[in-house]
């Protein structure tokens, strides 16, 4: 069933070959047998949005992660099975979610753009209550990248209302050998706190029955704290680490570090404990910060979740990850009832309003991000076809 677009073309953001993004008009996508397409009602934009068009230098590509629209045309083949517990797509639907912007295999698919062409796994109904600016917020990168780096990559136990292949009555259970039932051995940190990442790392992990702590910079205690972190630390203070040490009698096993930089990296390996643990990063961090035999690193990208792999210079390039993509796929059903119950929540969001059109808002807000204007907040633009 669809309802077809009016137009052919469309107006979209794409990659230009010096790094940067412009305003162009490009196709409308058309429908596949095992897609959706959406008209796009708001999107939110990540560091992302600029760093991987500075990867690829390449031309043409639409850009963009997280959105939220209505759905205007099921694909034949799109099954129900693949989303448990969940009711099958239809047109007019309301949902949120993201594709692969800025991709090199199919440089159609991006969310700037006024219709998308969306994957149904990859989606998540908006409750009733929520606008489009907050399910755009909510989108679907960060949870993404958060949940591979939590539950594939450490091995944290699932929320149950994700863990859908397993009949889950408590949340507080704990999946990797390293943890214990003691409030230490359940602790995570996650660094980079105030970010999307970190206040949706946060939310997780408190619903799969775990401890949050918290790195941060102190502007943004409150904030991060309201959303569950049990303790906050500055990332600014000299005796950061030890201070995460002494907190947790230098037992502390899991980090998650949402930020990726060389000083974050280093914070986290010290704040380890003596007898070593897993980090995991949300970005690609440098090596040479990683100085500990103990500790085990990695580093995720949410777009393993596509199922089709990532095809990017500079080492960026990633295989198909059948795993990632089950998790996913069993992720974006479980946000349905945790999103309708309100046992989560985006983070808190600016709408940006610049210009003459909802595309020069995108470059602003991109602009913004690039130069490290946002703190604490999550850019949101509204699309009006």
């Amino acid at each position: 069933m669809a309802v077809p677009p009016p137009l052919e073309k469309q107006t979209g953001i794409v990659t230009v070959g010096d790094g940067t993004l412009s305003i162009s008009s490009v196709p409308v996508p058309p429908v596949s047998s095992s897609s959706i397409l959406v008209r796009t009602c708001a999107v939110a934009l990540n560091p992302s949005d600029y760093k991987v068009p500075t990867r690829l230098r390449v031309s043409g590509h639409l850009a963009g992660g997280d959105f939220a629209g209505v759905i205007v045309a099921v694909g034949s083949a799109v099954a129900s099975s693949d989303r448990p517990r969940c009711k099958p797509w239809v047109v007019g639907d309301r949902v949120f979610g993201a594709v692969h912007g800025c991709n090199p295999t199919n440089p159609q698919s991006g969310a700037f753009a006024e219709y998308i062409d969306a994957d149904p796994a990859i989606l998540t109904r908006i409750p009733q209550g929520w606008d489009w600016y907050k399910a755009a917020a909510f989108g679907g990168i960060c949870v993404g990248a958060v949940a591979l780096a939590l539950y594939k990559e450490i091995g944290l136990a699932l929320p149950p209302q994700v863990d859908v292949e397993k009949d889950v009555d408590s949340a507080v259970k704990v999946a990797h050998s390293l943890a214990s039932n003691d409030d230490l051995g359940r602790t995570v940190l996650v660094y980079g706190a105030s970010t999307a990442c970190g206040t949706m790392a946060i939310q997780l992990l408190r619903l799969s029955g775990y401890i949050p702590i918290a790195v941060c910079s102190s502007h943004n205690n409150a904030m991060v704290s309201s959303y569950g972190a049990a303790s906050v630390f500055d990332y600014h203070s000299p005796s950061c680490a030890a201070d995460i040490k002494t907190a947790t009698k230098n037992q502390l096993r899991f980090v998650l570090d949402c930020i990726g930089t060389a000083q974050s990296t280093a914070l986290c390996y010290a704040a380890i404990a003596r007898t070593g643990g897993r980090y995991v990063s949300v970005e690609r961090y440098p090596e040479s910060a990683a100085m500990r035999k103990l500790v085990q690193g990695s580093w995720v990208m949410m777009l393993d979740m596509f199922g089709r792999g990532v095809d990017m210079k500079g080492g960026y390039d990633r295989k198909v990850d059948p795993a990632a993509r089950d998790l996913g796929r069993r992720l974006f059903a479980g946000l349905e009832m945790l999103a309708q119950d309100e046992d989560i929540r985006p983070h808190p969001m600016r709408l940006v309003r610049s210009g003459s059109s909802w595309a020069e808002s995108v470059l602003a807000g991109i602009d913004m991000l690039q130069k490290g204007q946002v703190s604490g907040e999550k850019l949101v633009v509204e699309i009006r076809v």
